[in-house]
């Protein structure tokens, strides 16, 4: 093998370690994402069953069949 051929074997060598290197960090980015989303996605989750609870304590309150009092009429929790 003459010096030139030993030389581009050594840069493709080298170049594709750089790309396997590249190519490890980017699954591990694509992992550490993946992670990100589902967290999320939990996240999510309880918080739209936590506000179906709200809406439906809201609903129950609502529908209580006691006369809508105002504001006005209302007490401060002081007194």
């Amino acid at each position: 093998m003459g010096e030139t051929q030993k030389d581009n074997f050594e840069a493709l060598a080298r170049r594709v370690t750089e790309l396997e290197e590249l190519s490890t960090h980017q699954e591990r980015t694509v992992q550490q994402l993946n992670e990100v989303i589902l967290q999320q996605e939990r996240r999510l989750t309880e918080t739209e069953a936590a506000l179906k609870r709200v809406a439906e304590k809201v609903d129950t309150f609502s529908t209580s069949g006691d006369t809508p009092r105002s504001l006005e009429d209302e007490r401060p929790p002081h007194y």
